[in-house]
């Protein structure tokens, strides 16, 4: 991802912004699961089973990593 892609990313989903987000993976061995939003997407490290491939969720935005230009997400509530 370019710099500048990776800037437009962090000013349309800033830090504490909920966001809608499918699930497209999920991996049972260590309940972690691969969400994907609008322009994006990001792995959300579980505590249990998965929830179901394809199922739909909202999501804040907890913080974006810059130097591997990810965006941590954790499930909205939590």
């Amino acid at each position: 991802m370019s710099e500048a892609d990776w800037r437009a990313r962090k000013i349309r989903h800033p830090v504490g912004v909920i966001l809608t987000a499918e699930v497209s993976d999920a991996f049972a061995s260590d309940g972690s699961y691969l969400v994907r939003y609008e322009g994006g997407w990001s792995v959300v490290e579980g505590d249990g089973a998965p929830p179901v491939v394809g199922s739909r969720a909202e999501y804040q935005v907890v913080r974006h990593l810059d130097t591997t230009r990810r965006t941590l997400l954790r499930p909205a509530g939590t």
